[in-house]
């Protein structure tokens, strides 16, 4: 499937593995009938890897994904280029503009649920109208989101209260 109909179809489910740094992990990816594989750019990140490396890993038809945290657009952009990347993951607060730049139809942008979230899960009132207001001011302007379980970062392993985003 091409990368820029992955999103057409609501209903479908999408597999993204992220983190990868040898061929031999995007060969059993795609061997597995992964959706997306994800390279992460975040200097910090054990699992990070530089654009030569990524750009020369065979993604055997899987969409490409780069993980950003607080790089510059010029950066996206550079790194999208070297890599040869088909969408960028914005992880670290980029506003509208910053996806503008980037190109909305090539930004996957992670939002927090749980940083909504008390110790009764994710209210129904003002956290949950905080979120909802998050994802619509930033809608127009990035491909699709990504919600992340975690309060911030990723790769932790916490699990999602579906049911409480029911609705959203």
């Amino acid at each position: 499937m091409r990368s820029s109909a992955l999103f057409d179809a609501p209903s479908r489910l999408l597999v993204k593995v992220c983190g990868l740094t040898r061929q031999q992990d995007a060969d059993a990816c795609a061997e597995a009938g992964v959706d997306l594989c994800g390279f992460i750019f975040h200097p910090a990140s054990p699992r990070g890897v530089t654009p030569a490396v990524a750009a020369g890993l065979h993604s055997h038809g899987m969409a490409r994904v780069g993980v950003f945290v607080k790089q510059s657009a010029g950066e996206v952009l550079a790194v999208m280029d070297a890599a040869r990347l088909d969408f960028a993951q914005l992880h670290g607060g980029q506003d509208a503009a910053f996806c503008d730049r980037v190109g909305p139809e090539r930004v996957i942008r992670v939002a927090w649920p749980q940083r909504h979230v008390d110790a009764a899960g994710l209210n129904a009132g003002a956290d949950r109208a905080s979120l909802h207001a998050e994802l619509a001011v930033l809608a127009p302007h990035v491909r699709c989101f990504l919600l992340d379980a975690g309060t911030s970062g990723g790769g932790h392993g916490a699990v999602m209260d579906w049911a409480a985003l029911r609705g959203l």
